[in-house]
């Protein structure tokens, strides 16, 4: 993770482990990045690094989600105006895993998931090719063993995106928010990986 670069850092931001692809931190309150018509956000933290071309980034990760819209997981970014997140949401007090494209305005799609606790990873890979985004998901049962494979895990797929760019620079990376919550949140990733 020595390469990656903080878009909007954490004041508590902490690289734990250099050496197996790890970083913790506390998300800073009311932090976001989200596009409408009528509002414009763009500070959630960001720990990214450019990329040209095609690639696959997985990573897994577990936060203390505590407040409305607590947020983490995969981040690209190609401008303010085109931009895709994709992890685990806290919404009405039930995480969900989530997907925001955002070309030029912010789109949502949400999956509740079920006995997820603080203590609980979730594991996510985003692949392009071209100008298509496949992104997928995994959540380990109770009695996990983690490969040292992680591409032969079970993934399931949550979304694809057919035409999110035609640049071939992309800003890929990590990414966590507090957008309503007033003391943010702890939040670890582990595994980072880009191919």
């Amino acid at each position: 993770m020595e390469a990656l670069n903080w878009y909007n850092s954490s004041q508590g931001s902490n690289i734990k482990s250099p050496a197996k692809n790890s970083l913790s931190f506390k998300t800073n309150p009311k932090t976001d990045i989200w596009r409408t018509p009528r509002e414009h956000r763009k500070n959630a933290h960001f720990f990214y690094q450019d990329v040209n071309g095609d690639f696959l980034v997985s990573v897994k990760f577990k936060g203390d989600y505590k407040s409305q819209y607590d947020q983490a997981g995969i981040m690209l970014r190609v401008g303010d105006d085109k931009w895709l997140k994709s992890g685990i949401e806290m919404i009405n007090g039930v995480p969900h895993v989530s997907a925001v494209v955002t070309n030029p305005y912010s789109d949502w799609s949400i999956v509740p998931v079920q006995n997820f606790t603080k203590d609980s990873y979730l594991y996510l890979r985003v692949e392009r090719k071209g100008p298509k985004i496949m992104i997928d998901y995994f959540i380990p049962p109770s009695d996990f063993k983690e490969p040292e494979d992680i591409n032969k895990l079970d993934w399931v797929f949550l979304r694809k995106i057919t035409s999110f760019s035609d640049a071939n620079l992309t800003q890929v990376g990590i990414s966590a928010a507090t957008p309503q919550g007033d003391d943010g949140f702890d939040v670890s990733f582990e595994g980072y990986k880009l191919d």
